[in-house]
């Protein structure tokens, strides 16, 4: 399904997987909970619900699908993976990091926004960087 993807959401998916892996490189060097737990997490639920979102396209586009009943079917798909996303970091902070459960949620929040960060890098890269 991937080889019907635009070249540059590719690229996107893939500094977004970089995003996530340097996330949980630096949570753990830095040893703080709210990158390596609450923004990975939320990294990694960005990295789901884009995937379920382009599934989800590439269904109702090409399989013909009802575009209401189908489109609304994905959206709820996504927000369960985030809802139970946001519930394992509030469940392993409250368990384990009593202290900032709060900043947990907070960096799942920034976390699940990463592929947004992900398309403004990639824009800045084809825009500024590639012209030279």
């Amino acid at each position: 399904m991937f080889e019907n993807i635009p070249e540059m959401i590719k690229r996107t998916y893939v500094i977004t997987i970089c995003i996530s892996v340097i996330s949980l490189i630096a949570g753990v060097l830095l040893q703080r909970e709210e990158i390596y737990l609450g923004f990975f997490t939320g990294s990694l639920i960005s990295l789901l619900n884009t995937y379920l979102l382009i599934s989800g396209t590439y269904k109702i586009l090409h399989v013909k699908l009802n575009g209401k009943i189908a489109g609304t079917l994905e959206f709820i798909k996504r927000m369960i993976v985030f809802c139970f996303g946001v519930l394992f970091v509030v469940y392993i902070s409250k368990k384990y990091y009593a202290d900032s459960v709060l900043w947990n949620i907070a960096a799942t929040g920034a976390g699940s926004l990463s592929f947004k960060f992900s398309i403004f890098i990639n824009s800045f890269i084809s825009k500024y960087i590639k012209k030279s």
